[in-house]
């Protein structure tokens, strides 16, 4: 079987994979824990766990293609914050090709947003809101995934597998 994974790689992110026609196969939100460090709590990733993940994913698949979102700095973000989402690019990037043998594939946010017309909007919580929106009215199965607010990343990495699916059965 052929398969599509959308990977949203922030610590909120998720894992999403679609077959070539066009179902809903799985959702796995990124393994984290949260740590005390300096007095304070950290999330951090579990570098053991997204590999499971990405290898039953694609233990039964004939054909893959993996896509993840291409993560930048944006103006007004901490330099930790900022460290930590190019670690996670670059966790996932790496676990993905170790688990799956395959080039991954690398999409900016404003790429896969303009194929599905979310275009930026003031707020980004609107934004993040509306891909959940528009990833339950293309999978109606994903509802049971996407039940409460934070799970923007899910929406996310399902938009990004069917982004990919949709290019790559053109």
């Amino acid at each position: 079987m052929k398969v599509y994974i959308g990977i949203d790689p922030g610590l909120f992110g998720a894992v999403a994979t679609i077959s070539a026609d066009g179902r809903l196969l799985g959702v796995v939100d990124t393994p984290t824990e949260v740590v005390r460090k300096n007095r304070k709590n950290r999330r951090q990733y579990l570098s053991g766990r997204m590999l499971t993940h990405l290898q039953q994913q694609i233990a039964w698949a004939s054909e893959i293609r993996i896509g993840i979102e291409h993560v930048s700095a944006m103006p007004g973000q901490g330099v930790h914050s900022m460290f930590l989402m190019g670690y996670g690019f670059g966790l996932w990037h790496g676990l993905a090709i170790a688990a799956s043998g395959v080039e991954v594939s690398r999409v900016t946010p404003q790429s896969w947003r303009k194929e599905f017309g979310l275009r930026k909007v003031a707020k980004d919580s609107n934004r993040k809101a509306r891909s959940v929106v528009l990833a339950k009215k293309l999978f109606p199965e994903a509802k049971q995934f996407l039940t409460l607010k934070k799970h923007d990343g899910r929406a996310e990495a399902i938009l990004i597998a069917e982004y990919f699916r949709r290019k790559g059965e053109q």
